[in-house]
């Protein structure tokens, strides 16, 4: 629960889980409590070779929502798609 409390999102059964730590003491109840957004990783199966690259993979990440570059490298050539 620690993990997904600190992650924002985790899966249950494949099902998405978002959870929000609970604090009675700034109000919080149901009808005040947003749980609108969750980060997510997406895999694309059976792509072409000259379809995996850095520039497609952003392209349709911002078809589905906002991308966010959690795992650049230091080195564009290191690099791994597959």
């Amino acid at each position: 629960m620690e993990r997904i409390l600190h992650d924002g999102s985790g899966t249950f059964d494949n099902q998405l889980l978002l959870l929000q730590k609970w604090h009675s003491d700034r109000g919080m109840n149901a009808r005040n409590v947003s749980l609108d957004f969750a980060y997510l990783w997406i895999q694309i199966w059976d792509a072409s070779f000259n379809m995996v690259s850095l520039t497609v993979a952003t392209k349709v990440g911002g078809r589905l929502g906002k991308v966010e570059d959690v795992e650049r490298r230091r080195n564009p050539d290191d690099q791994t798609f597959l």
